[in-house]
């Protein structure tokens, strides 16, 4: 990553459920090496104890209202460790349950675009 090869792009995680968790906990490896990371519908068991991640990369998290696979206490967690940088930008889609939807791809491609 720290190739000249690379410097001229955007390093940009993306992750659905556990990839979404996973990419945040990348971030915290690794916090000045991603520009943004995109969060769909992440669970965040366990990391209610941990720090913020620290660093520069902007967020975008992703839930459906209707998300049932992901326990409430653990969406409320994965809300709370990205805000908490104060460069998180959320997404909620009315109905939509534990998938991705065409209007959260526009969103996320109008958010890339900053």
């Amino acid at each position: 990553m720290d190739t000249p090869a690379f410097g001229q792009f955007r390093k940009v995680l993306i992750g659905f459920s556990q990839g979404g968790y996973l990419s945040y906990r990348m971030v915290a490896e690794h916090p000045d090496v991603f520009d943004a990371a995109i969060l769909l519908s992440p669970s965040f068991k366990g990391e209610a104890a941990s720090e913020p991640v620290a660093g520069h990369t902007r967020f975008a998290l992703c839930y459906g209202t209707a998300d049932r696979t992901i326990p409430a206490a653990n969406q409320q967690c994965a809300r709370a460790k990205p805000t908490a940088t104060g460069n998180c930008t959320v997404f909620e889609y009315p109905g939509m349950a534990h998938a991705v939807c065409d209007q959260e791809i526009i969103d996320l491609r109008n958010w890339l675009k900053y």
